[in-house]
């Protein structure tokens, strides 16, 4: 007869739970803000620089480039403090999932060993149950990797909306100047 460990099935339930739910859902919160402000920094940190590429006849012209060169170094070295803290964040946190997920893996063995020793399994199942958990334990690790990136996706959506939006505002008004003359000239 095949049994089983209530007190493993139990604490194998919580460990799951909470690296599938709670860990994504704190990493995701923890890094929302810091993620969309990082790629919102990126985005105007390009946005000058190449403006300033492009221009730089005019920033050579008015004597403001060793202006522009301190005030991008000062906002560069704010994006990269910022990058630091989240890369922080992200191997603490998995660290964190990994030692969870040993901890599991090693309930686990132990709770195969002690219903081996008492004759509730064979040895047998025991490989069976390594293979199976540590394979739904590489996919669970994944998951608050996947989870914290929605932030950085969210940014360049609205960043694509937004372009698309600018895009039908010209088109509208396009039309209107054609509008326009076809009425008054």
């Amino acid at each position: 007869m095949f049994g089983y460990d209530m007190n493993y099935a139990l604490l194998a339930t919580l460990f799951g739970i909470f690296i599938i739910f709670v860990v994504p859902f704190a990493s995701l919160t923890i890094t929302r803000k810091n993620f969309q402000i990082m790629k919102e920094a990126k985005y105007n940190l390009y946005r000058d620089f190449t403006s300033a590429i492009f221009g730089l006849s005019d920033w050579i012209s008015s004597n403001k480039v060793n202006e522009f060169m301190d005030d991008y170094q000062t906002k560069e070295q704010k994006l990269l403090k910022r990058e630091r803290k989240i890369k922080t964040f992200v191997h603490l946190r998995e660290n964190f999932v990994n030692l969870l997920a040993g901890a599991t893996a090693f309930l686990m063995i132990y709770s195969c060993w002690n219903m081996t020793v008492n004759n509730i399994i064979e040895n047998v199942y025991i490989a069976s149950f390594c293979m199976m958990v540590l394979s739904v334990l590489s996919v669970a690790v994944m998951t608050s990797e996947a989870v914290a990136h929605i932030p950085g996706y969210e940014v360049s959506i609205n960043r694509v909306k937004e372009f698309y939006a600018q895009e039908d505002d010209e088109k509208v008004e396009v039309v209107n100047a054609k509008k326009f003359r076809r009425k008054y000239y």
